[in-house]
């Protein structure tokens, strides 16, 4: 952990300059993360407990914490770096911006986005906090031309990977998820990576139904993530490897996912261990 005495008061007035009393009394520190490669990531974080609305996950804190799951995502990308190298990396739903800053030590150059304004902020903050050159931050939502097309702007030929750690926590999110990752992947192709805390199965459910009728093929589900659950509303942890062919029409396949009657209590498939 970095010493109170040099980020205490820059983090006091950090927080107050950009949350003000919108996150009341949520509290918030520098911590230093150890991750593979030698590699120690300073982030700005909450160290506040928070509770998860499930329904509604647009203007909460969840962004601000520290997830488990990154940290295991962080350990799996190390084993995927030469697969990266060189490459262009987009993060979505980044919160501390954890995954996307890592993975800037194993690729080309990285995008982080979030849909919160007061996240967003923080991560730029780490951006600086870790001194990385090669890293872009901007807002996203899901879904929206205007985002996307802002950062096709920045990288016009799209991103070669797309991962996300913790980013789906309702069904009805998953179409506007899927429609993101079509419209800013490389028109030549790419990966979707994702690593996820399964604590709605139907969840899951509906994003790989939504994946085979974009035309996604899922290579690898891999539940080497599964650990002892840390609390109850944590079912198995996964992660998820979709390779997504050149030439997907977002605009088409949209108007085919919404034709689509999706079962929540289909049984997953393709149980493929990762090579």
């Amino acid at each position: 952990m970095c010493s109170e005495s040099s980020t205490e008061w820059s983090v006091e007035g950090f927080i107050h300059d950009t949350l003000g009393d919108e996150k009341g009394d949520t509290r918030f520190e520098v911590a230093d993360i150890p991750l593979p490669g030698d590699v120690t990531l300073h982030l700005l974080h909450t160290t506040k407990g928070i509770q998860v609305d499930m329904e509604n996950m647009d203007h909460d804190n969840t962004g601000m914490k520290i997830w488990p799951v990154a940290r295991e995502f962080c350990e799996y990308l190390h084993t995927q770096r030469e697969r990266l190298s060189g490459r262009n990396i987009l993060e979505l739903g980044a919160g501390t911006g954890m995954c996307g800053l890592y993975t800037s030590h194993l690729c080309r150059r990285v995008m982080i986005t979030d849909g919160d304004d007061a996240v967003v902020s923080i991560v730029k903050k780490n951006v600086e906090l870790n001194g990385l050159k090669n890293v872009l931050v901007e807002k996203l939502w899901w879904g929206d031309h205007l985002s996307t097309e802002r950062l096709l702007r920045e990288n016009s030929e799209g991103y070669d990977v797309i991962i996300g750690s913790e980013i789906l926590y309702h069904e009805s999110h998953a179409p506007s998820l899927v429609q993101t990752v079509n419209q800013l992947l490389s028109s030549k192709g790419g990966l979707f990576i994702m690593a996820i805390a399964v604590r709605i199965r139907s969840v899951l459910n509906t994003l790989i139904q939504l994946t085979s009728n974009s035309g996604w093929k899922q290579i690898a589900t891999d539940y080497s993530l599964t650990n002892t659950p840390r609390s109850a509303n944590f079912s198995f942890r996964t992660l998820l490897v979709w390779e997504v062919p050149s030439g997907c029409d977002v605009r088409e396949k949209e108007r085919r996912e919404s034709e689509v009657k999706i079962d929540p209590e289909e049984q997953l498939e393709g149980d493929c261990k990762l090579s």
